[in-house]
Parts: C-alpha cells; structure tokens; sequence
C-alpha cells in the first residue's frame, strides 16, 4: 500500500508542473503567422476597397495631348507576398478592420485612436497568457514610432481670408457662426479612408468653404476610436481657403463605450494636466 501511495505521489510531483507548462504554452506567442496568412485586399469591394470602377480605356477618359506624357511603362511593386509586421512600431491602436487591409497593402490610415489601445489578440496572439494583454495605449503612443503619423498632418498652413459669408436675414445675431459638422471619412468608417492609394479617400466632399467659420470632422465610434482627428488631404482643403479644421472625440456612451474604454484617455488628461 505504502508503494502505491508512494508511487501516487511521484506521479503527481512530475504531472502537476508538466500540466502547468502545457497550459500556459497553448496558443501563439507571436502574430506573424496570422498575418502572414491575410487574404489579399480586394480593391473592387465596394464596402472595402476603392468603391469605383473607373474604366480608362473608355473614349471619355482619353487625353487628347499625348505628347506630354511619359510612359513608366510596367510598373513592378516590391515587397509582393509581404505583410506589415506590427511588432515593428507604435500604431496608436488599429481596428482589426485595418489590420486586414494595411497588414497586406502597406497602405498609410487615417488615425483613430482606442486610448487602452489593441488587444494582442488582434494582432493574431493566441496564448492564453498573452491574448488579453493590451497593446499601443494613447499613452504610450509616439508619432515618431508611427508609420501612419506623418500622412495625417497638413502640408499647407492655415491660410489667411476675408470672411465672405452674408447676414440669412436683417435681423441676424452677427455673433452667430456658421460651424460645419462633417463626415470626412467615408461610410463613416475610419478604415475606408485610405490617405495614399484610393481615387476616393473620403465619401463628403466639404464645400463653400468660405461660408464656413469652423470645420469640426465628425467620425469614430467605440469599437474604432472614439478619438479620430480629420483625414490630412480635407485638412488641407480647409487650411487653402482660410478655415479652422478640428478633429472629434466620440465619447458616445449610448452606443457601448464603458468607463474601462477611457481608462487611459482619462491618465493621458490627467498627465497633460499635471504638466
């Protein structure tokens, strides 16, 4: 008897680490391969990709002065069968929409930020250990770090006008602005908009800019980042004709977001203030 339980209890000294191991190793530690395995991005959705079927051999597209166009004959792209490996840099958070589009295109985003950031899983990390683990929080955000920073800044300053914009009635208050809320991104999603590689980067065309005293780009919802600032080519469009352009923060709690969503957004605040 005493042999038995002896036995019992050897078997249990080596089972119980031997378990712990196996269940702490079951899943990936490391996203490559989901992201290697993406499907290649379909410009032709229209819920996805570009949205316009824009034939140029048609008679209408032609240009009549040929001449004055160089051929760049074949264009080769690089890095075919490549993905973007976002262990490389701060992103600031990505929708997995994003993910799937950007990891194999390269294409720069439009930014949108989840200030507690991604979940590794959303990168394809599968462990157990690691998957719920959260990832590019605003706080430790860096535009240096971030490869789609540099195309959501404007190329043109903020130019100066003469406010042409005329009384709607005689009895008008002059205090009163004419402040336009606007979607700049298409869908009203942020991952459509596409700042390099699309014939239609944003689904409104802001106009009669010079009637604007304030442009306020209205986007972002929860599960895409409630903070979304205006994509850079209608930051551009606005700062031509002498209008202030702002971004917005979405705090709609309506439609899901929770009070552990604006942890980080709220020590971001607080830093700022402190500072």
């Amino acid at each position: 008897m005493k042999k038995i339980l002896l036995l019992f209890g050897v078997f249990s000294l080596i089972s119980a680490p031997a378990s712990l191991v196996v269940a702490c190793n079951i899943g990936s530690l490391d996203g490559s391969d989901y992201l290697n395995g993406l499907p290649n991005f379909d410009w032709t959705n229209s819920d996805y990709g570009d949205g316009i079927n824009f034939d140029n051999t048609n008679s209408q597209n032609i240009i009549n002065n040929i001449g004055n166009i160089n051929d760049l004959g074949n264009v080769k792209p690089s890095n075919t069968g490549h993905y973007l490996n976002y262990s490389k840099f701060n992103t600031g958070f990505q929708w997995t929409q994003n993910i799937k589009k950007q990891a194999v295109t390269g294409v720069p985003l439009n930014k949108g930020f989840m200030p507690n950031g991604n979940y590794a899983s959303d990168f394809g990390i599968t462990s157990s250990a690691r998957k719920y683990l959260r990832m590019n929080s605003i706080l430790d955000w860096n535009p240096q770090k971030d490869y789609d920073a540099k195309y959501n800044r404007a190329t043109v300053p903020l130019q100066k006008r003469q406010f042409v914009a005329t009384y709607n009635s005689s009895n008008q208050d002059e205090n009163i602005n004419y402040n336009q809320l606007g979607f700049s991104t298409r869908k009203h999603r942020t991952f459509d908009n596409t700042i390099v590689g699309t014939k239609n980067p944003f689904e409104n065309t802001p106009l009669n800019w010079q009637y604007t005293n304030y442009f306020i780009n209205w986007s972002g919802s929860w599960f895409e980042g409630p903070i979304v600032p205006p994509p850079a080519d209608v930051i551009d469009s606005a700062h031509i004709n002498g209008t202030p352009i702002f971004g917005n923060l979405f705090l709609d709690g309506y439609h899901g977001l929770t009070k552990e969503m604006l942890k980080d957004f709220l020590s971001k605040i607080v830093m700022v203030l402190i500072k």
